[in-house]
């Protein structure tokens, strides 16, 4: 059974709409697979590039290819594997008869990251994980060894995860998200560096993206070239006149609230310009299918500033705020709000970009680097909506610093790129990479022109590629290498003191009791609630006893976290599970402001 077979039935049986492009790239997957290639796959947000995944596993528990024995699926977030797994635990639910799950005989959809542990090995069918926990495991560093590995009281297991990278079909997502982080040229190395080696010795690997440049694509591709074959998977190659989704596409009008200035300068006009705007936006749109709006922020503080006027203004029900300091549940809870409702107003952070199925009728958005506001404008009018209105705002801090997160030569490049086409009454369709009718301009005008003059990453990294490819190297001496993907460690908060005594009843409580955050930012929580006179406890793990264990925080304590903080080995290997704070700092619920700020 073929694997444009298996689309076809998931099709029939109207699990997904039909994406003749989709369909068209399984054959030439499928072929790439058996025949050891890379695959390079670039195209829209929205299109369904994640059917790739759910038909390969099928696919497999069908026993239909011998080429691979599982599927891992690597992503940049937390929060859309989460998205990602409940979406595909209902789907095979549905699908998969009685006599198979027996036969199968273990779960079929597994997740392993930080504070889920399913498959400590990445050993499963399908297998979801992030990039850091893929990194660590193919790196020979086994999260679940890595402290025995340390104390010299194992040499690692560390082929077992690798044996699982290896007889997987491993299925990288997003990942403009990590090549094209202009603030961690690392990471892009690495990976680049991993994906040369999975083509090395003919590893299964499909590379997938929405809106990375055409010239860093290049760059990897003219790598993976040297090292085996690559089928390069474009959409804006494809003959889309046939193709449905450009059909319906290429009908919708991407209008600017302000057809002669699409930029709101909010240090000029205030903002209460954008309050203002919002308010006359939702008058507008009453009248058109449903009353969608996103008020997009580049930072956490503005996006609580904007909530805060706002849900005093509207209906407390119609408003909603969404960004990384929630617990996962509350995320989940805020979503399946956003998506069951015709009347939302939702202030969100950068969160939103990422597998948030979401359709609005207006977005305004700060202004951010082309890759980013591209997949902000892909939350604009989805499905069978036609008409999107749009706009953008910046203040100093935005175009100078790119509000602290982001490229500012990069931020400035999309505000240049999109004045230029305004003067040149060029519309831009939001959803397209490329169109072929004169009105309309695709996203990519926008993003490659702002690539031209940077330097490209990623580039080779020479001790990653030795690890991967020396067998002799140990996992002892990659520790002493000290080769880690990221400078920045994220710690975890827990609401309240009252901590489960096991393990198992911890990972439980945590989707409803843990937010993880940038350890830097845990260490200022500490030393603030703490000077406030609040006791806060670190919660670690005996894994001799196999007990939770929680240590008052005094001065000689604070001390030894902001050293386990800064170095990544030492986070790891120190058991740490997370730090305590108050339930008064926590406001969650649909309409909570999640993580209160301590300054």
């Amino acid at each position: 059974m073929k694997f444009s077979e298996i689309y076809k039935e998931l099709i029939d049986k109207k699990f997904f709409e039909h994406r003749e492009f989709i369909e068209r790239s399984l054959e030439t997957i499928e072929k790439g697979i058996r025949e050891r290639k890379s695959i390079i796959i670039r195209a829209p947000p929205g299109i369904g590039k994640t059917m790739i995944t759910y038909t390969s596993t099928l696919c497999l528990l069908r026993e239909c290819s011998d080429d691979f024995y599982s599927v891992i699926h690597v992503i940049p977030t937390r929060s859309l594997i989460d998205d990602l797994y409940d979406r595909s635990i209902d789907l095979f639910n549905k699908i998969i008869d009685k006599e198979c799950m027996k036969k199968v005989g273990r779960k079929i959809v597994t997740r392993q990251y930080g504070g889920v542990h399913e498959a400590h090995y990445l050993t499963g069918i399908l297998v979801y994980t992030t990039y850091d926990t893929y990194f660590y495991n193919i790196m020979k560093m086994p999260l679940r060894e890595i402290k025995k590995i340390y104390e010299g009281r194992s040499y690692g297991h560390y082929e077992m995860p690798r044996a699982s990278v290896y007889s997987s079909l491993n299925i990288f997502d997003e990942t403009h998200l990590i090549l094209e982080e202009s603030d961690d040229v690392r990471i892009a190395d690495m990976f680049n560096t991993i994906f040369l080696h999975l083509s090395n010795i003919k590893v299964p690997h499909i590379i997938m993206t929405a809106t990375m440049s055409t010239k860093i694509l290049g760059k990897i591709t003219n790598g993976l070239s040297r090292y085996g074959g690559v089928e390069f998977i474009d959409y804006s190659k494809y003959d889309y006149h046939k193709d449905s989704f450009y059909q319906r596409e290429i009908e919708k009008t991407f209008e600017p609230l302000a057809a002669n200035n699409v930029f709101i300068n909010i240090q000029e006009y205030g903002i209460e310009k954008i309050i203002d705007l919002t308010g006359k936006i939702l008058e507008r749109v009453s009248h058109t299918s449903g009353r969608k709006i996103a008020l997009i922020t580049n930072t956490i503080s503005r996006a609580k500033t904007f909530y805060r006027i706002l849900r005093e203004r509207f209906s407390r029900g119609d408003v909603i705020l969404l960004t990384s300091r929630f617990t996962a549940k509350d995320k989940q809870d805020k979503l399946k709000k956003i998506l069951g409702e015709e009347k939302i107003l939702l202030i969100s952070t950068q969160v939103i970009e990422v597998g948030v199925d979401a359709s609005f009728d207006v977005i305004i958005t700060e202004l951010s680097p082309p890759s980013s506001l591209i997949q902000r404008m892909g939350r604009l009018a989805r499905g069978e909506k036609k008409l999107g209105l749009w706009s953008i705002y910046y203040d100093q801090t935005t175009i100078e610093k790119g509000s602290g997160i982001y490229s500012p030569e990069m931020t400035r490049c999309s505000m240049r790129i999109i004045k230029d086409l305004i003067r040149d009454e060029r519309k831009i369709n939001w959803h397209l990479p490329e169109t072929s009718e004169k009105q309309f301009v695709g996203y990519m005008n926008l993003l490659d022109p702002c690539w031209e003059n940077i330097n490209i990453t990623p580039a080779y990294d020479t001790y990653v590629w030795e690890i991967l490819e020396k067998p002799t190297i140990t996992s002892e001496q990659v520790l002493r290498l000290n080769i880690y993907p990221r400078d920045e460690n994220l710690c975890s908060l827990y609401i309240g003191n009252d901590i489960p005594s096991h393990l198992e009843e911890l990972y439980e409580e945590s989707l409803s009791r843990m937010i993880p955050v940038p350890c830097r930012t845990a260490s200022e929580y500490i030393n603030i609630l703490r000077k406030r006179s609040y006791d806060i406890y670190v919660i670690s793990y005996d894994p001799y006893r196999e007990e939770i264990l929680l240590q008052h925080v005094d001065d000689d304590i604070l001390r030894k976290l902001y050293e386990i903080f800064d170095k990544p080995l030492k986070l790891i290997t120190s058991n740490i599970l997370g730090m305590t704070i108050p339930e008064e700092y926590y406001e969650g619920g649909l309409y909570g402001e999640g993580l209160k700020d301590v300054n």
